[in-house]
């Protein structure tokens, strides 16, 4: 229970820098955001939600794999199920932020980050 803590502590807060990464690499630095009105954002912050959140969330477990667990081998298929059911999050965060209102954009990071944890161990949550 405690590796599971740690593997979602760190997907979430990985997952929040990657955000906060895209979103200003992207933005300030390059200047490449497109003039597309998007909930009455530019689409930086859009990269940011469906770029940096699901890779920085697979990061921090793949980060709490091999540096404190010290595992040997690759969870590919774990890694790519993560990639695919925290994108399909962060659509759903998008979703939520245009029927609800864009204040849960704080509860994307808790969904792509469980979401995440739950492709991870794909394998184990359904034997």
């Amino acid at each position: 229970m405690k590796r599971l803590f740690l593997e979602f502590v760190m997907s979430l807060g990985f997952s929040i820098i990657g955000f906060w990464f895209v979103f200003y690499s992207w933005y300030y630095f390059l200047k490449q955001g497109i003039e597309l009105y998007f909930f009455g954002d530019k689409t930086s912050g859009l990269s940011g939600i469906l770029l940096g959140i699901p890779l920085g969330g697979i990061l921090g477990i793949l980060l709490a794999q091999k540096l404190v667990y010290k595992t040997k081998g690759w969870n590919v298929f774990g890694t790519a199920m993560a990639l695919i059911l925290s994108i399909i999050g962060c659509l759903f965060g998008i979703y939520m932020m245009d029927e609800v209102g864009s204040y849960v954009i704080f509860l994307i990071p808790l969904l792509v980050a469980m979401m995440c944890l739950i492709g991870y161990h794909f394998k184990v949550l359904f034997r």
